[in-house]
């Protein structure tokens, strides 16, 4: 090849070499990859910065997966109001959520319901209490009609929409004939029910059992059917939030029965491959499946209705105080059972189920017997461990001597002087975090009694298992005070055993004394400082007044040193007041945990505040609300007169309330029907006059509706009056 034709080519080789090592150059550079040159390799550009990550809102109450059909109703459970939940992922800057009630295609807007509330325990989460406006009657804006729509929840940062989500929801809100198949005729109004514990945003306790069952208790209350049997469906979600959750089942049958217009507890088994603290929302669904149709197989999906949803956040549940409901001493006659139901809560204070109790009794004499069968009794056996001697307990469904083979057994531990009798329960405490367990005894004197957690199963007391000592007076002797119980058999506990539960010991009932608050170097919180959580919760939202609740928490924060030994104050504002104020002060212990007791006598809310110090920030829980019902006392004179003969009624009101007003009822099938109103005196008593102008007895009670911010209504025990002719 000649020298003229070869120049050429060369120059376009070198030209295509030339653009392809800048391409390559350039690729590099975009990558942010380093590249060798004289004196070493050296970076030729930073990795570009990641976008934000992209914020997703979902529905979680309503949402699919649920039920088939998701009805929409605002029927009264514990409130009268529709919750809508929703949950964010990547939560944006200055975030906004807006629900909106769309026609069925989406396309137009019917109510705009309003802004949602983020929540403090859950920032991701927001939600909204609807009110829908029903027909008839209705006050504006306008009647949202039964019928199907689309709901519209709307996520903002700032005045930008960022997300949004939509669910196909059944309105079946209206008070008249329903005509939305396949409920017509039987429902006028769906039903519906309200998820008490966990609250919404709130710590969800999931406990392990001995035998590895993951389970937690569901506190809900549905609304009252009245054309068919009150069933709820528990479900939970392990879903990342902001996902759509994925509900399942917490029992091979789906469906629960539930108690009208009462709490129901029921208990929710988590999935062997679930981890306890990945469980993120909770579920229940209400159905009226008519009796007998769920006779056969239980309740139709046919009849589900409305349902509630909530954020929880999951913890592994540590049974950490035992106690008697009824208190822990009693008397009784002999020769006849009585009963003790003890409690067991976890470390923020909530019921744990299928938890393993043992108990030990001794005295008055070696003749004493545990009660077995009837409503004196959960199951029960023997203990199976270390325990040779084994007896017959007593048969206590009439309280009277039974035969030997109607009886379960006990354990007997030989002493010198009384024997000790020992059982241990053969299911664990049940879905309200009872264990009932009764004693029957011949000979007078004194029953003393340990009952304990038993967390490792080897049927022997160690000194950091829980427990509560109690003791039992049969006449004519009564009951010591306070009880000695039975010692324990080991003052200290074995190493676990590897097949035993997981869960670490706490120690027995703490009770510390409050000590000051640690001094705050500032009274905001600075970079430096370790953010907090506190936690408050009620066991009872509703009590007569003079009555105990008690309040819990915890202090959550990655440091345990803002956790541990913490001074928590409790402060209380009286409704129908405006400011809180200080009400009692306790310490956290090492697991982060405190609780009070309080002797409720009025409506109030109550806060607690972990105040700031060193490097830990101030922190106060959400405000919990504690209701006071008054106790209303009922008398009648005579309880058998004749036809036309005068009936005297007296009633009392405690809190007083002089000047009020009492309403006295009669019952008329599944009604209460008014009598007469009557007006409370200066001793805040009420008295009722009237002719029997009937027939056979006749079932009275007396009602004291709310009438300030005090308290809460209340209504008294029935009294039956029996008029002959």
């Amino acid at each position: 090849m000649s020298a003229s034709h070869a120049d050429p080519q060369r120059r376009t080789a070198r030209s295509l070499l030339v653009s392809l090592l800048a391409l390559g150059v350039t690729f590099l550079l975009l990558q942010g990859v380093a590249i060798f040159q004289a004196g070493g390799w050296v970076a030729l550009a930073q990795a570009p910065t990641p976008s934000p990550a992209t914020a997703n809102i979902e529905f979680v109450n309503p949402s699919p997966g649920q039920a088939g059909t998701l009805y929409v109703s605002d029927k009264a459970d514990q409130d009268s109001n529709y919750h809508l939940n929703s949950w964010v992922q990547n939560v944006p800057a200055n975030p906004t959520v807006i629900y909106k009630l769309m026609n069925a295609a989406g396309t137009t807007e019917v109510q705009n319901i309003g802004t949602a509330t983020q929540l403090a325990s859950a920032p991701d989460t927001f939600e909204k209490f609807w009110d829908i406006p029903a027909n008839p009657p209705s006050p504006a804006p306008a009647v949202v009609a039964d019928g199907t729509y689309t709901l519209l929840v709307q996520l903002f940062s700032g005045a930008t929409e960022v997300d949004r989500d939509t669910v196909p929801v059944t309105v079946n809100n209206e008070g008249a004939d329903d005509d939305i198949p396949p409920h017509a005729p039987q429902q006028s109004q769906a039903n519906t029910v309200e998820i008490l514990y966990p609250v919404n945003g709130g710590p969800l306790g999931i406990y392990t059992s001995l035998a590895g069952a993951k389970n937690f208790v569901m506190d809900i209350k549905t609304s009252n059917s009245t054309d068919g049997d009150n069933w709820v469906k528990p479900q939970y979600t392990t879903s990342p939030v902001g996902t759509e959750p994925e509900w399942k089942d917490c029992n091979a049958d789906g469906f629960v029965p539930a108690d009208a217009d009462q709490t129901t507890s029921t208990r929710c088994t988590v999935a062997a491959t679930d981890d306890v603290t990945k469980v993120t929302g909770v579920s229940a669904l209400a159905n009226d499946t008519p009796f007998p149709l769920s006779a056969p197989s239980g309740p139709v999906t046919q009849f589900d209705e409305s349902a509630d949803a909530h954020r929880v956040l999951s913890y592994p549940a540590i049974p950490s105080d035992i106690t008697f409901v009824l208190g822990a001493t009693q008397s009784s006659p002999t020769s006849k059972c009585s009963a003790f139901d003890a409690k067991v809560v976890d470390q923020l204070n909530h019921t744990v189920a299928d938890v393993n109790v043992d108990v030990h009794g001794r005295g008055p004499n070696d003749q004493l017997k545990f009660g077995v069968e009837g409503d004196y009794q959960d199951a029960s056996k023997a203990p199976d461990k270390g325990h040779s001697g084994i007896e017959t307990g007593e048969d206590c469904n009439d309280g009277t001597a039974a035969p030997a083979a109607s009886a379960n057994t006990q354990g007997e531990h030989d002493q010198i002087d009384t024997d000790i009798k020992h059982i241990e329960s053969t299911d664990g405490t049940k879905d309200n975090g009872l264990y009932r367990f009764s004693f029957y005894s011949e000979a007078a004197g004194v029953t003393n009694f340990t009952a304990w957690v038993d967390k490792d199963d080897d049927d022997l007391r160690c000194g950091a298992e829980v427990f509560e000592h109690g003791s039992l007076g049969w006449s004519p002797t009564g009951p010591t005070n306070p009880p000695t119980g039975v010692p324990a058999d080991l003052a200290t506990c074995p190493s676990p055993s590897p097949s035993g539960s997981a869960s670490p010991s706490v120690s027995p009932k703490p009770s510390p004394s409050a000590s000051s608050p640690r001094p705050s170097a500032s009274a905001s919180t600075t970079p430096a400082q370790q953010g907090r959580t506190v936690t408050l919760v009620t066991d009872k939202a509703k009590v007569t007044s003079g009555k105990t609740v008690r309040l819990s928490g915890q202090v959550l924060s990655s440091a345990a040193s803002c956790t541990d030994s913490e001074f928590i104050q409790l402060k209380r504002r009286i409704h129908g007041e405006t400011t809180f104020v200080d009400l009692a002060s306790t310490n956290t212990d090492t697991q982060g945990a405190y609780h009070f007791d309080l002797i409720v006598q009025k409506n109030a809310d109550y806060t607690a505040t972990a105040p700031a110090h060193d490097n830990c920030a101030t922190s106060t829980s959400d405000p919990v609300t504690v209701l006071a019902k008054v106790k209303v006392f009922v008398a009648v004179e005579k309880k058998k007169v004749d036809k036309g003969d005068t009936v005297r009624i007296k009633a009392a009101v405690r809190p007083q309330h002089d000047g009020s007003k009492v309403i006295l009822e009669y019952k008329k099938g599944r009604k209460w029907v008014k009598v007469k109103t009557a007006k409370l005196n200066s001793k805040s008593i009420g008295k009722f006059k009237f002719a029997a102008n009937w027939k056979g007895k006749r079932v009275f009670r007396v009602r004291w509706p709310a009438q300030d911010d005090d308290h809460e209504a209340g209504k008294s025990k029935t009294v039956a009056v029996t008029s002959k002719a």
